[in-house]
């Protein structure tokens, strides 16, 4: 790629929303990049100020621009939002989603776990994505762009919506820390957030992240619902105890 002939396509926040658009670009054809001035990914921060961006060719921007909007057009057939959290504030879940999010816990232990949750269009969890924390870290995690991006097509195939996530706290509280609530970044997204409770087993509670506050969400075990799915690492986890 010419670095001299660039044109942004979109700028973002945060680098994890570039390398998603950045592989839709690539999956559609047109050669991308992730361009941010992070002093080599020491000071992630930076990104807040000067933005991170996705970059093509100038002959390819209108090409680019136009499998973009196609996505967003696609998006225009995914679940109602208002569905996706009920009126009694809970997220339903079945016994396999719960078991999946565990096996993938035990798996990366002691670092901490991560995937994506979608949704359908009445707002039930149908499908558990275990995906690779690419921090390998104890403390926090990015979903491997990658794989985010799989599992957006496979959510789309099904007309679901990827509409949560779910992590570990191998050696902390469940709860979102201050990190999570940080990055969030929809308002209607459910986050559900794991630990080790005293019997060394994992204590699930659910959330929603608005305008730097997070508010519980009651969680229910439903028979509702019994897909789950490991877009990422290679564990077990994808039938109930």
């Amino acid at each position: 790629m010419d670095e001299t002939k660039l044109a942004t396509v979109e700028t973002f926040t945060f680098r994890h929303e570039a390398e998603i658009v950045r592989a839709r670009l690539e999956a559609g054809g047109v050669i991308a990049m992730v361009q941010a001035d992070d002093e080599g990914g020491m000071n992630p921060g930076f990104f807040a100020d000067y933005g991170v961006r996705v970059v093509v060719n100038e002959d390819d921007i209108v090409e680019a621009r136009d499998i973009l909007e196609l996505g967003a057009d696609q998006a225009q057939d995914a679940p109602d939002r208002d569905a996706l959290i009920d009126s009694a504030l809970a997220v339903s879940l079945h016994p396999e989603h719960i078991a999946a999010f565990r096996a993938h816990a035990d798996f990366v232990a002691p670092e901490e776990c991560c995937g994506l949750l979608a949704f359908d269009r009445p707002g039930r969890v149908r499908f558990v994505y275990c995906l690779t924390n690419i921090d390998a870290s104890r403390h926090r995690f990015t979903v491997d762009p990658t794989e985010h991006f799989r599992a957006n097509q496979h959510a789309e195939r099904y007309s679901w919506e990827i509409a949560g996530t779910f992590h570990s706290h191998p050696g902390g509280s469940p709860e979102p820390s201050q990190t999570d609530i940080e990055s969030a970044g929809d308002s209607a997204w459910v986050h559900v957030v794991m630990s080790h409770d005293p019997a060394e087993k994992w204590r699930i509670r659910a959330f929603v992240i608005d305008r730097g506050a997070a508010s519980e969400l009651a969680v229910r075990v439903t028979d509702v619902g019994s897909l789950t799915g490991h877009e990422g690492r290679n564990d077990s986890g994808g039938s109930a105890p």
